[in-house]
């Protein structure tokens, strides 16, 4: 469908008698376009999979980066980036700490090299983030990763 509840915290959020999760209170929303959908599904497999080349082909197709970036100079940044993350699982203050130690790394990234974010994107992470607390308020062993 490509709409993203942006607000999904339990206040917005009820099981009900037939144990459908209902979403309530649509003021935040966001449009996913259908080929980022397919190319951000892509995205997750390939980063689970831990292929940073393609991860980096579907961020310059969803449009973080431009199409002639220097893919030979981002590619070893970025591949840090992400198994730092990907490491630290679910664990907040593992992943805290690592985008702090990372996060002269991200900003040169940023700087460096011409870098775009999708209108959507914000409210994206910003509902996966809550999902995730949300996931780990009910099982303090979930991975978001795994």
């Amino acid at each position: 469908v490509g709409v993203v509840h942006a607000d999904p915290h339990p206040g917005n959020i009820i099981l009900t008698q037939e144990d459908d999760i209902c979403l309530l209170d649509f003021g935040m929303v966001c449009l996913v376009p259908e080929h980022h959908r397919t190319v951000w599904a892509k995205c997750v497999v390939d980063l689970v999979r831990r292929d940073h080349g393609a991860v980096l082909d579907d961020l310059i197709e969803i449009g973080f980066f431009p199409r002639e970036c220097p893919r030979e100079e981002m590619l070893p940044v970025l591949s840090k980036i992400w198994d730092q993350l990907v490491e630290c699982g679910s664990d907040i203050t593992k992943r805290k700490s690592a985008v702090q130690l990372l996060y002269s790394e991200i900003l040169t990234l940023v700087r460096r090299f011409e870098f775009a974010l999708p209108d959507y994107y914000v409210a994206l992470v910003r509902a996966l983030l809550t999902l995730e607390g949300m996931a780990l308020a009910a099982d303090c062993n979930f991975d978001i990763f795994e």
